[in-house]
């Protein structure tokens, strides 16, 4: 046995295992959902980019309520501020 034949048996298990998902798939009727275009597989990859992004601008521009705490500064004695969202 050679290290070439080792590749092609490798090549057959990952060609079988993915002809096997999208035979579940068609089984299951969701095939649709793996048929992607471009800039819809470039949407789905920068999505969670892209809430994460909206999410902390959020923070940044709405206001939020500060609150003096109960734990106290060792330097001055005095509470210390907490931001509330």
């Amino acid at each position: 046995m050679t290290s070439n034949d080792g590749l092609q048996s490798s090549t057959v298990i990952l060609t079988t295992s993915r002809e096997g998902a999208f035979a579940v798939f068609e089984a299951l009727g969701i095939e649709h959902l793996t048929d992607l275009t471009t800039g819809e597989a470039v949407l789905a990859f920068f999505s969670p980019l892209i809430i994460f992004a909206v999410f902390f601008v959020l923070q940044i521009i709405l206001p939020a309520r500060r609150v003096a705490g109960y734990v106290k500064d060792r330097d001055t004695g005095e509470p210390r501020n907490y931001r509330l969202n």
